[in-house]
């Protein structure tokens, strides 16, 4: 997965929100505590049987 995908997924969540020419923001600032709960992008993929793996 990319990170244009990966922010793709946050803003579909709605956890953050894009703006043309300005850059891509947290739709609130108490989020990140709710965020905690979440779970993280790489376990979810692993639960569906994907592997995963970083490129730099």
């Amino acid at each position: 997965m990319t990170i244009r995908k990966a922010i793709d997924l946050l803003v579909a969540w709605g956890l953050v929100v894009r703006r043309h020419g300005s850059g891509t923001y947290l739709v609130r600032k108490d989020v990140l505590h709710q965020t905690a709960s979440l779970t993280g992008l790489v376990e979810v993929l692993k639960r569906q049987g994907k592997t995963v793996t970083s490129q730099v």
